[in-house]
């Protein structure tokens, strides 16, 4: 997966204390020394007993905010207490857990399963990562209801089109990875008018890249990782907007990367070095560095 420009990463991160079977003592130490919520706490603890209820110390960590569970969660009662929680990931969800009992999360990322209750219900959710997305929908049609969300990563999954996208006009950063199936991308160009990053790894069934993205007004950043073939990149002299570009594990079939340079704004490029490529990457490289000099100086 790309880098994140820094304009489209959560602000949620922070520094984590890191739990294992035997350091809750020192842990939950070190966490009260602090002001409540100050630190996060990664959890990794091997249960004793299957289904048991491993997270019960959880009510000690005074408003806690931010949570990672990285062991099976096969038991959430304790974790569903838990209300001051603004971000939560979880490595692999096997128990029931409801979101909407957590009425500050801002931030979730773990498996999508029909384990996973009321992700539509979080009117505070603004970044959300879902491993193995597969709706019956086959699109984004379930999700609409996010009105708040800023940022949507999906990994894996049986998505064909990206419809639903639309509804979603607060959303600042979408990455899709690993999406076998996944062609249809034309939503994209729909009252998206917010939308600065656009990633695409792996996908390599998706169809009109540039038609699409050339319509989207805001975006800044585009990355295209093991898409398939283009013809041609001129959609990019389309894009007044766009500063930074990605085209790796892919070919683009004319060769011609001089639309890079014809596009004034952009000042970052990250290409493969093919054969047919002119002018060079390294040669691109040289003049985006001038650029970007350029406009430091202005």
């Amino acid at each position: 997966m790309k880098l994140k420009d820094p304009t489209t990463i959560s602000p949620l991160d922070k520094e984590y204390l890191i739990l294992f079977d035997d350091t809750l003592e020192s842990v939950l130490e070190a966490y009260c020394a602090k002001k409540p919520g100050e630190l996060g706490l990664s959890v990794i603890i091997f249960p004793e007993e299957e289904n048991s209820d491993y997270l019960s110390f959880l009510k000690s960590f005074e408003g806690l905010t931010h949570l990672r569970i990285l062991r099976d969660l096969t038991n959430a009662s304790s974790l569903m207490e838990c209300k001051t929680l603004e971000y939560l990931q979880i490595e692999s969800l096997q128990a029931t857990l409801d979101l909407s009992q957590f009425p500050k999360l801002r931030e979730y990322r773990g498996d999508w399963s029909n384990k996973l209750k009321s992700v539509t219900k979080i009117e505070s959710l603004e970044f959300l990562l879902l491993s193995g997305y597969k709706p019956r929908s086959k699109d984004l049609t379930e999700l609409s209801e996010l009105k708040t969300l800023k940022s949507l990563e999906l990994v894996q999954g049986n998505m064909t089109s990206l419809n639903g996208i639309e509804c979603l006009s607060q959303l600042i950063f979408l990455g899709c990875y690993y999406q076998r199936n996944l062609s249809d991308i034309s939503a994209l160009a729909i009252g998206n008018q917010q939308l600065k990053q656009v990633d695409f790894e792996s996908c390599k069934k998706i169809q009109d890249v540039g038609q699409v993205v050339s319509k989207l007004p805001a975006i800044e950043h585009l990355s295209l990782d093991k898409c398939g073939e283009l013809d041609n990149i001129n959609f990019l002299k389309t894009i007044p907007s766009l500063r930074r570009v990605v085209i790796m594990g892919m070919n683009i079939l004319n060769g011609d990367l001089n639309p890079i340079i014809e596009s004034e704004n952009i000042i970052c490029a990250s290409l493969d070095n093919k054969k047919h490529y002119l002018p060079k990457p390294a040669v691109i490289d040289e003049l985006l560095d001038e650029r970007l000099k350029e406009q430091a100086k202005g």
